[in-house]
């Protein structure tokens, strides 16, 4: 939901559907992250998952960027 509310904020924005995409990819990100560095560890579930798709969804945004 966060993404989507980020994508489509950015397009009424008047930003490029890349600059939106980046976007919201990047909050994906931020909250894997997030996810993997506090929620995962009080929930005992291991952070390696987490922390991948925070890497990778970081790395969709730069490319995204990139276009």
């Amino acid at each position: 939901m966060l993404c989507v509310t980020a994508y489509i904020a950015l397009l009424q924005a008047g930003n490029s559907q890349a600059q939106a995409f980046a976007a919201a990819w990047g909050v994906n990100a931020v909250t894997a992250l997030r996810f993997g560095l506090s929620t995962a560890k009080e929930m005992d579930i291991p952070t390696t998952g987490p922390l991948i798709w925070s890497a990778l969804s970081a790395a969709i945004a730069g490319l995204a960027l990139k276009a």
